[in-house]
């Protein structure tokens, strides 16, 4: 369970397949918050990730680093198609018919 683990695994999973260009390693989130005063409920799709325990030691506090440049750096091409793909798919769905006559 956790960082260690997840990384682990990724690793073996390109040394044991060496042809793998992209791949999701995907598991359960062990904690989530309230994302703009809505729940979050299983079977929820997340995008994005933070790794909760990457920060900055102050004296009597830690200050955890959230920003995406911060922990991952910029996504691989594949997966930002991908993702805007469907947030894109998502969007046309909720565009009113009125605006899209068939």
């Amino acid at each position: 369970m956790g960082t260690t683990s997840a990384a682990a695994a990724s690793a073996n999973l390109r040394s044991s397949y060496g042809g793998l260009k992209l791949t999701f390693l995907v598991g359960i989130c062990g904690g989530v918050p309230k994302i703009s005063q809505q729940n979050a409920f299983l079977g929820d799709i997340s995008k994005s990730i933070i790794q909760y325990d990457y920060g900055k030691q102050h004296p009597g506090r830690f200050v955890v680093r959230n920003a995406v440049e911060d922990t991952l750096g910029r996504a691989n091409t594949n997966i930002r198609s991908i993702l805007s793909h469907i947030e894109q798919r998502r969007l046309l769905r909720a565009v009113p018919a009125l605006y899209w006559p068939r």
